[in-house]
């Protein structure tokens, strides 16, 4: 996937930026279908799908790092459809789509980690699979409890 840094400016009145989203779709029948967004603004965007949508038909649109999003239909041109946000998106989370992979945008949390923190924070990345993590932890017990007797047989063996 491709970000594209162009920005549209219209008689909408959002600037738009074009993109190159994955998302998912979820229409008035509550079907799921993967569609590809070409461009973004704070008050709606287009996207390609091969399913057939009706002007004015009430769908929801899921994004990463902002979630399930609902929005309506307002123009179709042929697989293209052009769709406005119920509710605006922030202009920060159209801004971030620039700098950021698609599939790593985070939402703005008050208080959570910055990008300044972030890179001083353990990456999850890095650690080990669940199931040698899982050993790791059963061997310490095991190790923990062996010393634990060996102690004891050294106190009793003293006394």
């Amino acid at each position: 996937m491709t970000v594209a840094v162009n920005m549209i400016c219209s008689e909408r009145g959002a600037r738009r930026l074009e993109v190159d989203i994955d998302a998912t779709l979820r229409s008035a029948g509550g079907h799921r279908v993967d569609v590809e967004l070409e461009d973004i603004s704070i008050s709606g965007f287009r996207m390609l799908t091969s399913v057939d949508l009706k002007d004015g038909e009430l769908i929801t649109i899921g994004l990463a790092g902002l979630g399930m999003q609902p929005a309506v239909v307002v123009r179709r041109m042929s697989g293209r459809y052009g769709c406005q946000f119920i509710n605006a998106v922030s202009q920060s989370y159209v801004d971030r789509i620039q700098f950021e992979k698609p599939n790593t945008i985070t939402p703005i949390v008050p208080g959570a980690p910055t990008s300044d923190t972030r890179a001083r924070l353990p990456n999850a990345d890095n650690q080990p699979p669940i199931g040698r993590r899982v050993i790791i932890i059963l061997g310490l017990g095991i190790a923990s409890w062996a010393l634990a007797l060996e102690i004891t047989r050294m106190l009793v063996n003293i006394l």
